[in-house]
């Protein structure tokens, strides 16, 4: 059976040998995250665009 004191020297150990790499893929994601919208603000595609195009649909009939 692991000892807490086992545990808490392994996890210390592990972070300090990973944390730059760890740092570095949130960085990377981060930025691939934030470059999401620019790029489709760019290209003019959005996700999103249907909603007013279903809201605009609905304008259109006559319910009475």
């Amino acid at each position: 059976m692991w000892k807490r004191k086992e545990l808490k020297k392994n996890a210390r150990r592990s972070i300090r040998q990973n944390y730059w790499r760890m740092v570095s893929v949130c960085f990377l994601i981060a930025l691939l995250t934030a470059s999401y919208p620019l790029a489709t603000a760019f290209l003019g595609v959005h996700p999103l665009s249907h909603i007013d195009t279903i809201s605009n649909l609905h304008q259109t009939f006559d319910y009475s």
